[in-house]
């Protein structure tokens, strides 16, 4: 979503910043984003182009049907989210392709991910520990696999459709067994 809740000014500062200083040589981001309000896209690729991201480095991909394609060809998703996240469908998608994740230290992003193990958590608003986090995990692919192989680990153990199920099956159980105690 294109709001500003999600954080692309600061992802936009990050990237800039990682461009001046040529921390990651032949970086390329795409940015999958859905226009909700009118108007609101090209305001956005304008601020990203103002901050310095150029057309060859960042694309803008509009709305999309394939997520999961533009997620499993990436090497690190990031979610600079500054609030609003009492669930994070991108990071649980992320998760479970096996990518690790830059987030902000926001809702439940914390709990989705683990810092130093599935992904990294960085303040939120703070473009310079955004660019660090990307950074370090772009130039080190080996740490990178290994959070992206906990992420998809974490995300099939906690989320898997089965195991969810049998667990609200549990908790109805539980609830019925404590009702007929207090009756």
């Amino acid at each position: 979503r294109l709001e500003p809740v999600k954080g692309h000014e600061i992802f936009f500062k990050a990237l800039a910043k990682l461009l001046r200083e040529n921390t990651v040589p032949g970086l390329r981001v795409l940015c999958a984003c859905d226009e909700r309000t009118p108007g609101v896209f090209d305001k956005t690729v304008a601020q990203a182009r103002e901050l310095g991201c150029d057309e060859k480095t960042l694309a803008f991909t509009g709305m999309r049907g394939d997520v999961e394609q533009i997620i499993a060809s990436a090497d690190v998703i990031a979610l600079p989210s500054l609030g609003s996240e009492g669930s994070s469908r991108v990071a649980l998608e992320a998760g479970a392709s096996g990518k690790p994740i830059v987030a902000s230290r926001v809702g439940c992003l914390p709990e989705v991910i683990l810092d130093n193990q599935t992904g990294l958590i960085v303040p939120p608003g703070d473009p310079d520990a955004l660019a660090a986090s990307l950074a370090k995990l772009l130039n080190d692919r080996a740490l990178a696999r290994q959070l992206g192989a906990a992420a998809r680990q974490r995300v099939e153990s906690l989320y898997d459709e089965k195991q969810m199920v049998e667990q609200l099956e549990q908790i109805y159980v539980n609830a019925r067994e404590q009702m007929r105690r207090h009756r």
